[in-house]
Order: structure tokens, then C-alpha cells, then sequence
């Protein structure tokens, strides 16, 4: 473990309880941007992707009408 690291987990050690606990839902959160940014890109993606299909003329388009009739039969199971 890096030298700056190690000095601030000591640090960290030394709060109490209620402040470790607040340094810890910090860093959680850190890791939620991170966990959102990745589903941001990974939906841009599938977003492009889905342009390119109807450009392309390779994507399967069907009427509202269709997936209406498909929502409502998935509901009534």
C-alpha cells in the first residue's frame, strides 16, 4: 500500500465512529458516479447502435400498435 495511502487510513482510524461512517458513505458514493458514468456510456452506445440499425435499414421496426398489444398480454399473465 502506497505511503500516502497508509497515512490517510490512519487518519481515518483515529475519527470516531460517526465521522468514519460519513468518510465511508463519501467513498460509496464515489463509486456510484463511477457505476453511473459506466451505464451512461453503455447505453450511448446502445442508443448508436440502435441509430445505425434503422439507418441501415437492419433493425426490426414494429407499430405502437404491436408492442401495445405485446405489453398487454405480458400484463394480463
Amino acid at each position: 500500500m502506497s505511503s500516502p495511502v497508509r497515512k490517510i487510513l490512519d487518519e481515518i482510524y483515529k475519527l470516531p465512529k460517526e465521522q468514519r461512517a460519513l468518510v465511508r458513505a463519501e467513498l460509496d458514493s464515489l463509486d456510484e458516479d463511477v457505476v453511473q458514468e459506466d451505464v451512461d456510456l453503455e447505453w450511448d452506445d446502445e442508443i448508436a447502435r440502435r441509430v445505425r440499425g434503422i439507418q441501415d435499414g437492419t433493425a426490426v421496426l414494429h407499430s405502437d400498435e404491436h408492442v401495445e398489444q405485446r405489453i398487454r398480454a405480458v400484463l394480463e399473465r
